[in-house]
């Protein structure tokens, strides 16, 4: 997605992707290069709240 789009509606994107990898106990990364992102999703095999069980 590049600055000329909807930044908001991307930024949101990013932060239910943030939240989805708190959940599965993994990582959100994400790099700009030239306007473009490039975002990394990384989960767990099980939710957070499995694990404390």
């Amino acid at each position: 997605i590049s600055r000329e789009d909807d930044s908001s509606l991307h930024g949101y994107g990013q932060q239910i992707l943030g939240d989805i990898a708190q959940i599965y106990s993994g990582r959100f990364e994400k790099s700009e290069k030239n306007g473009e992102y490039t975002c990394t999703l990384i989960l767990g095999k099980k939710a957070y709240s499995e694990e404390k069980i």
